[in-house]
């Protein structure tokens, strides 16, 4: 399977069927560390993060695009990233199904903060609505 084949893939906008489970042992380790590539293959295939190198798995935007396509990646994301309450937070609320995949160590830390964020928004409504 040439390299050629996957950027061609990559490059088709709105391929919701392709998935790289199968193939994606085949992809030079160059573009596993390419962070346009990697970008449009998590959009496409989250769990590509699997098989990204540290850089890539320690970059935030490219770890939220694979969440964000598939909440299984958090489990791929850099040691740094699954530290990070910030990190986190975004993930779970880019997508909820990824709370399932979250740290233990740091569930409870990023389930307050969520919290807070919905108790400061509720507020924030409240007296927004108070002052009309």
């Amino acid at each position: 399977v040439s390299q050629s084949r996957y950027v061609r893939e990559l490059s088709e906008k709105d391929n919701p069927y392709y998935s790289f489970d199968d193939n994606s042992r085949h992809i030079a380790e160059s573009l596993l560390d390419d962070e346009v590539f990697m970008l449009r293959g998590v959009e496409i295939d989250g769990k590509l993060l699997q098989r990204a190198s540290p850089k890539i798995q320690n970059n935030r935007e490219i770890a939220l695009e694979a969440i964000t396509q598939n909440a299984y990646a958090l489990q791929y994301v850099s040691r740094q990233l699954s530290d990070d309450v910030a990190f986190l937070v975004d993930a779970v609320e880019r997508n909820s199904r990824s709370r399932q995949h979250l740290p233990l160590h740091m569930q409870t830390k990023v389930f307050n903060q969520l919290r807070q964020k919905r108790l400061s928004h509720g507020w924030y409504q409240i007296l927004k609505f108070n002052s009309l």
